[in-house]
């Protein structure tokens, strides 16, 4: 799986630039320092990341920057900000293909141990 975490630093940060009141500065560290991206090949099959930030989730089309789905409140609109000025595309979506193609061939695998199991029961049946 890729490893994001250089896009999590940067989304934090940018974030926390655009706090505008210091006196709130030290409750958005705590809020942007959950930020997680992610992927998850079963539930989508067209290119996307995940952002995860404490208990909300937000699904974005790598083409296009575009939300699939999901919410992240207020800050979803600066995200969406981020994403278009500073997200590779190219890179990410690359990890993107890898992921996918090995979660294909994994599940590809699966499929066949079922088939040869029920296979091997109706044998038996």
């Amino acid at each position: 799986m890729a490893n994001f975490r250089s896009y999590e630093n940067q989304l934090k940060n940018y974030l926390l630039s655009r706090v505008k009141n210091r006196d709130d500065l030290q409750s958005a560290m705590r809020k942007y320092g959950s930020i997680r991206f992610a992927m998850n090949h079963e539930r989508y099959d067209r290119p996307h990341f995940i952002i995860r930030m404490g208990i909300s989730e937000a699904v974005f089309d790598i083409d296009t920057g575009g939300q699939l789905g999901g919410g992240l409140g207020p800050d979803s609109s600066e995200i969406k900000a981020w994403i278009a000025r500073y997200m590779k595309k190219e890179e990410i979506k690359a990890a993107w293909q890898a992921g996918h193609k090995e979660y294909l061939t994994k599940k590809e695998l699966e499929d066949r141990i079922a088939e040869r199991e029920a296979k091997k029961k109706n044998r038996f049946d």
